[in-house]
């Protein structure tokens, strides 16, 4: 007899916490064994250069699952925010999240945040793959699932980052958008501006869901406007905890500005600019010119009409300002495959593409390549090189 869809749910629902399960093991696992087998690998310049806490700590085995803003993010979740500190430049809601798992783990703060982070890339997952059952099938979404997953910058969810928690949020914002529910996506999204510079930018998809709504009925009600106003609440609510803890409304933006890395919005309007540092690229990943930023920044651009006709307008008001404008925003497209890697529509049009039966044979192998590629670049990250 054959077994129906509902009830196959709470299997594949165990596979697919076995399988993150286990990838997080190994991706931990292969960290360490590079720890044994190649130590002439660790960067210790770069560990000497970066902030560490505390600042005169040498390098421990420990180092390896905390290197660069994981960093800042436990010593966060210990300390409040202090002028001028280079960690005032993190947003609170996930050192906050950490502070209250640490008790949990007797005090040990880098274990509590290695659980939160592993157990909200499940949760993550989970969602990701209702998602796209619900929007493309089962089919594509396993391809969209296996191709998330295996991305070259999915194991900073892993790390003690703030992606996997504002993967989630985002996820949950979107999904309430989707079936109608614009109050409780304005009251989840009230957090998004909490975890990463990005979050303010949630308040597009929830406006243009509030639109689409009131296009259908021709009634503005009053839950629309408190809807896109709860994310630009908590925007405000970020300020003042800055100029509570620091004096400064935009002490975070002030000390971002001092990092090489720093971007701004203003790039946005110097498209010659931007399209030369998009085609200066080195031979190698590197900082500012990396052709692996531009390559998946490109892919990225040539999906957007996709992500517009297959997933709809709230995917694509997600998707455009997280993606195209930060990409646009930061110098020489920094850090692009890790903003990259929590803008799930691509990933969502992406693998609706490969799942077609022309692509059968591609399949493996690229996904094959996508996660070697995410191995060797969480081996470096352990050992103190930037990769994104």
């Amino acid at each position: 007899m054959p077994v129906s869809s509902a009830a196959m749910l709470p299997q594949r629902l165990r596979d697919l916490v076995a399988f993150m399960v286990g990838v997080r093991t190994l991706q931990h696992a292969l960290v360490l064994l590079s720890l044994i087998l190649l130590p002439s690998i660790f960067h210790e310049a770069n560990y000497r250069e970066n902030f560490h806490w505390p600042a005169d700590a040498p390098p421990r085995v420990s180092n390896a699952f905390m290197t660069w803003d994981a960093q800042h993010y436990l010593y966060l979740s210990q300390h409040a925010y202090e002028p001028g500190h280079p960690s005032v430049a993190l947003y609170p809601l996930w050192p906050w999240l950490i502070a209250a798992a640490t008790p949990l783990f007797g005090g040990a703060r880098l274990a509590a945040a290695l659980v939160l982070a592993a157990g909200l890339s499940v949760v993550a997952a989970v969602l990701l793959r209702r998602m796209a059952a619900r929007k493309l099938g089962d089919g594509a979404a396993d391809t969209a699932l296996a191709l998330f997953l295996v991305q070259p910058a999915a194991f900073f969810f892993g790390l003690p980052y703030a992606e996997s928690l504002f993967l989630v949020l985002c996820l949950v914002v979107v999904d309430r958008l989707e079936s109608g529910h614009l109050l409780a996506a304005g009251a989840v999204g009230f957090f998004v501006p909490l975890v990463r510079p990005p979050g303010a930018f949630i308040v597009f998809p929830i406006a243009v869901a509030a639109l689409l709504a009131w296009r259908a009925d021709r009634r503005w009600r009053w839950s629309y406007l408190v809807a896109v106003a709860l994310p630009l609440l908590g925007v405000v609510a970020h300020a003042a905890l800055l100029y509570w803890k620091t004096g400064d409304p935009f002490a975070s933006t002030t000390i971002q500005a001092q990092y090489v890395g720093r971007g701004s919005l203003a790039r946005l309007l110097d498209p010659v600019t931007v399209l030369r540092e998009f085609l200066d690229f080195g031979p190698h990943h590197e900082f500012r010119r990396s052709p692996l930023d531009r390559a998946f920044f490109a892919l990225f651009v040539a999906s957007l009409p996709a992500i517009l006709v297959r997933l709809g307008p709230v995917h694509f008001a997600f998707a455009l300002p997280m993606g195209l404008v930060t990409g646009i925003a930061q110098g020489g497209f920094t850090c692009f495959l890790r903003y990259l890697a929590v803008v799930f529509p691509a990933f969502l049009v992406w693998g609706q593409l490969l799942n077609h039966p022309r692509a059968a044979a591609l399949r493996p192998l690229l996904l094959g390549g996508l996660l070697a590629l995410q191995v060797m670049l969480a081996i470096l990250h352990a050992n103190n090189y930037w990769v994104a």
